[in-house]
């Protein structure tokens, strides 16, 4: 992102080092609040002459202020003297621009303080008569080659965002789909290690007693949500003491019983008008409900 101001940084009381190189700043400003400022750096902005004595003038309340870089900015090469115009508007400067500042040449920056003032101000008016910026890189340029350079990166990133999903949709596309399968495969002798399988993404629900409305303490139903236009001849039940397994257009639906259930009592059914298939099977451990109990009556 380019900025161009400096602006809400002056509630930054404990702020010690500013970097804020390579931007468009064109005048330093709002960094008067900040009493801890020891480091600035402006390299590769645009300050310019005509904008050096407001800066200088904000900078100079950072009583703290020691280091500073303007390397990069026009006013360099607008204004041969501008090192010792600012080593004379800032006198707790100890570095500018890389360059330690030493005392003779603090002496000798106060001492021509008002020559180099008048000729500060004679540039200008040069300036302002001329009317030019003075430099073909400026502020505008630059703000128009970040804009030109995000465009030309979002459109890459776009182009190899479609360029992947194309690449992607075709491998998908590409990718080759199992045959049916035309039967149930043989199960092992021990059925534990065997996975639940719904290659067909079927809704379904597998509950007993409170978990399904026409299930009792002894019964266990699977209700599957099968499409009701597919023909009863594409649907296949096979029901074992642990698992169940339905072939549904060639996509096997396989799952485990909570517990064991007599496979002999496997019930299947499918509603015409929603097309759900119904598979009922009772539990092996039956539990004693009210309708088994007998009550002997009392001999007179």
């Amino acid at each position: 992102m380019i900025c161009a101001t400096t602006e809400n940084l002056n509630r930054l009381k404990y702020l010690r080092y500013l970097n804020v190189s390579l931007n468009n700043i064109t005048v330093i400003e709002n960094l008067d609040g900040c009493e801890s400022l020891e480091k600035l750096d402006l390299t590769g902005n645009f300050l310019d002459v005509t904008s050096i004595e407001p800066s200088m003038e904000n900078l100079s309340k950072c009583e703290r202020l020691r280091s500073l870089f303007l390397i990069g900015n026009p006013c360099l090469e607008e204004f041969e003297r501008l090192r010792e115009y600012v080593i004379g508007c800032l006198p707790g400067l100890a570095v500018l621009d890389g360059k330690e500042i030493t005392e003779e040449e603090r002496r000798e920056c106060a001492r021509e303080k008002n020559e180099i003032v008048e000729a500060l101000k004679a540039k200008i008016e040069e300036k302002k008569a001329s009317g030019s910026t003075g430099c073909v890189w400026n502020a505008k340029t630059r703000y128009e080659s970040f804009l030109e350079e995000e465009r030309t990166k979002n459109n890459r990133e776009e182009e190899k965002e479609t360029s992947s999903r194309k690449i992607q949709s075709k491998r998908t596309f590409e990718r080759p789909k199992k045959p049916p399968r035309e039967g149930f495969d043989e199960l092992p002798e021990n059925t534990d290690a065997i996975l639940q399988v719904n290659e067909g993404k079927y809704e379904f629900t597998l509950g007993s007693e409170g978990e399904d409305i026409d299930a009792d303490a002894n019964t266990i139903i699977l209700r599957v949500q099968i499409p009701k236009h597919f023909d009863t001849s594409l649907v296949d039940v096979d029901c074992h003491s642990e698992i169940v397994r339905v072939l549904i257009k060639g996509e096997l639906l396989l799952l485990r019983f909570p517990e064991k259930v007599r496979e002999e009592t496997c019930k299947a059914s499918r509603s015409q008008t929603t097309g759900e298939l119904k598979v009922s099977v009772e539990k092996t451990k039956k539990k004693m409900m009210a309708k088994d109990f007998v009550i002997a009556e009392a001999a007179p």
